[in-house]
Parts: C-alpha cells; sequence; structure tokens
C-alpha cells in the first residue's frame, strides 16, 4: 500500500488530505483511505514555512538579478551616449589647418570655399583649374572613364570658363572643348566642333522650379524645366550641397533626363528622369595648375582663336 501525504495549508486547524493513489480527500483523523483503502501516513509540512522561505530566496535572487541588468543597461547607455557626443564633435569641428586640395576630401562640402551666389547662373559652372573624372555609360553603349577639365581660356571676354572632355577608346584618345557664354538671362552652352551653331540655353538666372524654355534646331525641340533647388546630392565619395536640378527632353530622341549642376563644380550628374539609371556621374575631382588647365583645354579646342569673332556675329 501507498502512504498519504498530508500537506498543511495553515487554514486554520483543518488540515487538507489527498490520498496519493487515488487523490481522494481524506478526513484529519482517517487511518485509511475510504475510496481506496490505502494507509495513511502523516508527513506534516511545519505550515510551509520551508516553502516561504524558499519563495523569499528567490524573491531576493530574482531582485538582485533585475537591479544588475538594470545596472549594466545604464552603463551600456552612458558608454554610447560617450561614444555618439565625442564623435559628433569631431564631426562638428574640422580640423582648419588644411588647405583646399584636402579639404575636398572632407564628407561634405557646401557650395565649396567661397560663398555663392545661387541665383546667378553662373555660379554653377566649374571654377577655372578643375580636373573632374566622370563615369560614362550612356544608352547607346558608350562606357568608361572621362575626364574633363576647366579653364580660363579667354579673358576679357563673355566666355566666363571653357572645357575639354577626353576619354581613351580602343587605345586611342579622342576629345573636344566647349565653351560657356554668359548673356543677360543666363548661361549658354557653344561647343568648339559646331562652333557656328546657335549657342545653347543650360541654365536661366534666377531659377525658380517649374521654370522653363525651349529651343528648337536641327537637332528637334528641347526643353529645360527647373525641377528642384538647394538639393544636397550623394555621389558615394563625396555629398554636394545646393544642387540646382534641370529637367531636358528632346522631342526627337525620345529622351528625358535630369541633370546636376553644382556650384563651381559644374554637370556633376546626368540620369534618367524615370528610372534613375546614371549616364554620367561624377567620381572624383582635383584642382591642378591653371596654365596647364589651360593647355589642355586648347589642345581640344582647335577653333578658340575665331570665338570671340564668331560670337560677335552671332549677336
Amino acid at each position: 500500500m501507498r502512504s498519504i501525504v498530508i500537506i498543511k495549508l495553515n487554514e486554520g486547524d483543518n488540515v487538507l488530505k489527498k490520498c496519493p493513489n487515488c487523490n481522494s480527500t481524506v478526513n484529519d483523523d482517517d487511518v485509511f483511505c475510504g475510496a481506496c483503502g490505502n494507509k495513511i501516513t502523516d508527513v506534516t509540512m511545519q505550515n510551509f514555512n520551508i516553502a516561504n522561505n524558499e519563495v523569499s530566496q528567490k524573491e531576493k535572487i530574482t531582485k538582485n538579478i533585475f537591479i544588475v541588468i538594470f545596472f549594466i543597461i545604464a552603463l551600456l547607455t552612458l558608454i554610447t551616449g560617450s561614444i555618439y557626443w565625442t564623435i559628433s564633435q569631431k564631426q562638428s569641428n574640422p580640423v582648419t589647418n588644411h588647405n583646399y586640395k584636402e579639404a575636398v576630401t572632407q564628407n561634405v562640402i557646401a557650395s565649396n570655399e567661397d560663398s555663392v551666389n545661387l541665383a546667378l547662373a553662373k555660379t554653377y559652372l566649374p571654377k577655372p583649374g578643375l580636373k573632374c573624372e566622370f563615369f560614362l555609360n550612356y544608352p547607346d553603349g558608350q562606357s568608361g572613364p572621362v575626364t574633363r577639365i576647366s579653364a580660363n581660356l579667354l579673358t576679357n571676354s563673355k566666355i566666363i570658363v571653357s572645357e575639354s572632355e577626353s576619354n581613351f577608346e580602343a587605345g586611342a584618345e579622342y576629345g573636344y572643348g566647349f565653351y560657356y557664354l554668359e548673356l543677360k538671362d543666363g548661361v549658354y552652352l557653344i561647343y568648339d566642333q559646331n562652333i557656328t551653331h546657335k549657342p545653347t540655353p543650360i541654365i536661366k538666372n534666377n531659377p525658380t522650379i517649374g521654370q522653363t524654355w525651349t529651343v528648337t534646331d536641327d537637332f528637334g525641340t528641347t526643353t529645360w524645366k527647373v525641377v528642384s533647388l538647394n538639393e544636397n546630392l550623394n555621389l558615394d565619395f563625396k555629398i554636394i550641397e545646393n544642387c540646382l536640378v534641370i529637367e531636358e527632353y528632346n522631342d526627337v530622341f525620345g529622351l528625358k533626363t535630369l541633370t546636376y549642376y553644382a556650384p563651381n563644380l559644374g554637370r556633376v550628374l546626368v540620369k534618367h528622369a524615370n528610372s534613375g539609371a546614371e549616364y554620367f556621374k561624377l567620381i572624383k575631382y582635383t584642382e591642378i595648375e591653371k596654365n596647364a588647365a589651360i593647355e589642355e583645354v586648347k589642345r581640344w579646342s582647335p577653333n578658340y582663336i575665331n570665338i570671340e569673332e564668331i560670337i560677335s556675329k552671332q549677336q
């Protein structure tokens, strides 16, 4: 026969008994279980003192664990906050004893080193003496690195800056030159190899969102539209601030693009207006000696000597 274990639950003088064989309730003075006949042995727990002590100890241990966890979380929060504060201080207080060439390696440039007038079209042209490297990936299959160099090729002229663009293909170097002409309403583009062609307006003074202009020529009708001002552009190697974004659409080619112009850098990105595919993207730029820049632009601009005369005839 199996014995009955009696557990006293401190309910006054009542003692609750259960038969371990059949789980039937038995009376306090029963010797045998009335249901199954098992003999009863009184094994009494002393008013749950042991159990209460065990519960109390567990509560103390649990409380201590929570205190330790809270302390660890507070410590980690303090350390993380200190690290964040240190980094933010370093970023907001950059070293100022670098020259310009070193400064352009920073993550953010705000319209380059000088304050600029964002209402003037010429602000969004490259300043003389820049060597800009791009990656070209046009829909017609042209792809690869391209180098642009800007120079002050002509002095005392309405041509405020000139550029050359060159690249290597099948072991040979190709390139061409072009000029930026400043007129009353904005900046116009002239290609050296097509110097007699009417200048093309690319940026207008006092740009406003929604501003449009249109030109019809041998290449069809092209419409430009200002779609964004003061935009920050992430070029992976650098964030460029205060970009002017102009949409361009030609009805013959049926291609709509977005061109990003950056102060003192010129055109830095051209991408498809809908798909976002990048056709022309700045990947690096440095300053070079200005006379060297002039000679390089001359090399790809054989008609630069006649540009002044041609411009005067067109006006």
